[in-house]
């Protein structure tokens, strides 16, 4: 991959930096194309969730670990996540709709305490809803029950 054309030597450094950043409570399972990524059926019917051209990971938690997510009135329990609150710190609704190319203006954030063995993919957030492409994003590739989803705090934080 790392050799293909289409893969940028930048990108390839971000993914190295994300993995320093959680090597140590994540076990990495391998690395992805988003342009391959993007085409899978999970994401069919909706925008690409990740910028094409980059670095995807998929990979598996280690320990119990804690993300947050924003959100609004009826969405707290979902997929997409972002490493910790402080990413936001200081951002109004707006600024983080577009730094994270959200369809919606979230209302809230919440904590997401993500259990050991789950599963996850972690790449940059692909332009949409007239957002901006480039946001570490984490997704959960599998359903985690509502009641991982706590600690609700009124945006901004």
């Amino acid at each position: 991959m790392a050799g293909s054309s289409d893969i940028d030597t930048s990108d390839v450094r971000k993914a190295i930096d994300r993995v320093e950043e959680i090597d140590d409570n994540v076990r990495i399972n391998r690395f992805r194309e988003a342009s391959n990524v993007n085409n899978k059926d999970r994401y069919s019917g909706m925008e690409n969730p990740y910028t094409d051209d980059t670095i995807v990971m998929d990979v598996k938690a280690k320990k119990d670990m804690n993300f947050a997510r924003v959100h609004g009135e009826e969405n707290q329990a979902r997929a997409w996540m972002l490493r910790n609150r402080n990413e936001i710190e200081g951002l109004s609704p707006v600024e983080i709709k577009e730094k994270y190319s959200l369809p919606n203006e979230p209302a809230y954030v919440s904590s997401v305490d993500v259990p050991e063995g789950t599963s996850i993919r972690v790449g940059d957030t692909a332009a949409n809803f007239g957002g901006k492409q480039g946001a570490t994003q984490y997704e959960l590739l599998e359903k985690l029950s509502p009641e991982r989803f706590v600690n609700e705090q009124d945006l901004p934080v």
